[in-house]
């Protein structure tokens, strides 16, 4: 089955196992969010700004703007992630705590050194793309919907920046990538599905130039940079719609074509967990692989269980054995993620539910700062931006115990399924906790 990466079908054309499955998020998937909105701000503030008719050369200080210290949280009515208070690029307030979900585990992030630096350079190359326009004010956009088909709605995605240059008629197709995972822009088809629908939109023709670009602050490419780059032609990005994208789409929609493979986009994939596919290859691997009768061997005997390995001196064993570790870790992952989900319902022999483990953090960073001066640990007016931890501060002695108790917060974790002899104590399930409910 075909699937784009961050764009959306009507679920009419999507065949799912299951209908109450949706996507699961992660924290790194959750911190590329809250880095994206910083990106979403900065190109805002620079598209407003060339409206305003600010020359170019000026438009560069939006790269000094202090973005340490900003919150991120996602919102308790929807999905997206927004600045907690003021936005870091203008004086507006984006929206206020009672507004967000202030669950610090998941849903809040801080933003950092390093995810300002991820930010700046993003927005570096959007500067870049503006400098070599020819029109002193170019079409800028960000987070905008691209439809790549005439007359399709239902076909969509969200590119994170386009930049269009009317004088040369050449197009930026510019997207940002928070995570370590190298991502290449040649023949990108998530970085073609903005262009397609960057030129429907712009209604460009065949003679347009396109650039694909991909920037990613946290890896480095084989040439030594952390971006990633294709130049196209607009006929080029047409063909690709023509005889890659609708094809693709006609698939979907036509039972009968559809055509279901194991990939690397299973990862993604909600449904990993029950996919017929992924249960036989993993039942197959596991028989071939395992030297014990997985079905009646205990869960804490599991670790000693002696693995069949590859022949260490045969090339083609090794790539087999790759292959099938690739769709076991993708499936095992699932696995566990389905029965956290079902375990907080219902019980399931042999495990238990549990809360995962947590570290203390401050509940108020500049009360304990002001602790360290009235002790006279630090100077009064030098006290540094940021305090130890909790832990660390117990073994440097700045504060007593009683101080260092009172000004900080253990949250409790998430609950997470563990073995019967796991040491942490159970927590029930819904299901036991709240056997019936009378109106």
């Amino acid at each position: 089955m075909y699937r784009w990466s961050n764009c959306t079908m009507s679920p009419s054309l999507i065949s799912t196992l299951d209908p109450s499955l949706s996507n699961r998020s992660s924290r790194a998937a959750e911190e590329g969010s809250a880095a994206h909105r910083l990106c979403d701000l900065g190109v805002q503030w620079i598209a407003e700004q060339l409206n305003l008719g600010t020359p170019k050369s000026a438009l560069r200080g939006v790269l000094l703007v202090n973005l340490i210290g900003t919150q991120i949280a996602q919102m308790k009515t929807r999905d997206a992630f927004e600045v907690v208070g003021r936005d870091p690029f203008s004086t507006d307030m984006i929206c206020y705590p009672h507004e967000v979900k202030l669950d610090w585990e998941f849903n809040v992030f801080t933003c950092d050194e390093e995810m300002q630096r991820g930010v700046r350079r993003y927005l570096e190359e959007v500067l870049d793309a503006i400098d070599e326009s020819e029109s002193t004010c170019p079409v800028v956009r960000s987070e905008s919907r691209a439809y790549p088909l005439l007359g399709r709605q239902d076909v969509f995605g969200t590119s994170d920046c386009i930049i269009y240059d009317e004088t040369t008629q050449k197009l930026w197709v510019l997207d940002f990538k928070f995570g370590r995972r190298i991502v290449s822009a040649i023949d990108n088809p998530q970085a073609l599905f903005y262009a397609a629908g960057a030129m429907n939109e712009l209604r460009l023709s065949g003679d347009c130039e396109v650039v694909l670009k991909i920037v990613q602050p946290r890896v480095e490419f084989a040439d030594g940079r952390d971006i990633s780059d294709q130049f196209l032609t607009g006929d080029q990005v047409l063909d690709w719609i023509q005889y890659t994208l609708q094809p693709a789409i006609q698939a979907c929609e036509t039972p009968a074509r559809a055509e279901y493979k194991i990939g690397t986009w299973c990862e993604f994939c909600p449904a990993a967990a029950m996919c017929p596919l992924m249960q036989k290859e993993a039942l197959r691997s596991a028989q071939k692989a395992f030297a014990d009768d997985l079905d009646v061997l205990a869960f804490e005997d599991i670790p000693d269980v002696e693995l069949i390995m590859p022949d260490a001196d045969d090339p083609d064993q090794l790539a087999a054995a790759l292959k099938i570790a690739a769709v076991l870790e993708i499936w095992t992952s699932r696995v566990r993620e389905t029965a956290d989900v079902v375990g907080k319902k219902m019980s399931i022999p042999g495990f238990k539910l549990v809360r995962k483990q947590t570290k203390r953090r401050w509940k108020n960073e500049n009360a304990v700062l002001q602790a360290l001066e009235e002790s006279g640990t630090i100077a009064t007016g030098t006290a540094p931006t940021k305090p130890l931890t909790p832990n660390q501060m117990e073994k440097s002695g700045a504060l007593t115990q009683d101080q260092i108790d009172e000004l900080s917060v253990k949250p409790d974790g998430g609950l997470t399924l563990a073995p019967d002899g796991d040491r942490r104590k159970a927590v029930e399930p819904a299901v036991n906790a709240f056997p019936s409910i009378e109106d």
